[in-house]
């Protein structure tokens, strides 16, 4: 597989290939430039390629091939890192460059749609949680619920932004990658970053109402309704992680925290 399309696409390996989370990927020179090629394993994956594709470099990583399986991108490894930036000292400034990627992302095009997910079809797993979990993740469920009941203008979402989602160049500056190719409201893309980059800047005392109003700041949404957004999908995350016994405890405390400022 690797080796079909190292020739079809006429590349010569810059190193050793490597794994991530369901892709194989090999650094490559093609056409006298450093590339990436990403051989996706799952289906979901592949089509990610597809919204790379519709968006051709704006606020994400360039397509240079695409063939289903197999995707070809212009190299980006600018030496920064939103996950160090607020590691160190500059949260606030990561979640400003999320917040200013996301925002290019969803901007409007005259292009036809790609292979989209709708929001409602992407929250089944919280909407059905009852079966297994009784009455536990109920009010996020509701909260979930009035707002793709309430969704007014959609648009394309990436569906994964987070700081490691998000790259450098130093030609084009950050530049997003691996997304889920989702179709609903944009408040859903700001959520995940109250969850990341690591527990220990996701749970900082006061972290979530200070990036709260970093980012009703540079998107145009209500603090109200981004809380909302943030109960929601950290109600659906941490039901994702319980289910295949992974560690929710970041996400959950998240969404209890969100929960808190939304009561009364």
């Amino acid at each position: 597989m690797l080796t079909h399309y190292m020739r079809q696409w006429q590349l010569k390996a810059n190193g050793a290939y490597f794994f991530s989370y369901a892709s194989l990927l090999q650094p490559a020179w093609y056409s006298g430039q450093k590339a990436l090629l990403k051989i996706s394993l799952e289906e979901e994956e592949q089509l990610g390629g597809l919204l790379m594709q519709w968006w051709k470099g704006n606020g994400a990583a360039r397509v240079l091939q695409y063939s289903g399986e197999a995707l070809l991108l212009e190299w980006v490894d600018g030496g920064r890192s939103l996950k160090q930036m607020a590691e160190n000292g500059q949260d606030n400034e990561a979640t400003r460059i999320i917040c200013q990627t996301a925002n290019l992302l969803h901007a409007k095009r005259t292009e036809p749609l790609p292979q989209l997910i709708d929001l409602n079809d992407w929250f089944y797993t919280l909407f059905h949680s009852r079966e297994k979990y009784g009455d536990q993740f109920a009010a996020s469920m509701q909260i979930a619920r009035q707002l793709l009941q309430s969704a007014t203008a959609k648009k394309v979402l990436h569906g994964d932004l987070h700081h490691e989602n998000i790259l450098y160049s130093e030609e084009r500056g950050w530049l997003a990658i691996d997304p889920k190719r989702l179709y609903g409201e944009a408040g859903f893309d700001y959520a995940n970053l109250f969850c990341n980059p690591t527990k220990a800047v996701a749970l900082a005392p006061g972290r979530l109402e200070q990036q709260l109003k970093i980012v009703c700041s540079e998107a145009p949404i209500t603090q109200q309704r981004m809380l909302q957004w943030i109960v929601a999908w950290t109600a659906l995350s941490g039901l994702w992680l319980l289910d295949v016994g992974e560690d929710a405890f970041v996400t959950l405390t998240v969404n209890q925290i969100a929960l808190t400022l939304l009561s009364p």
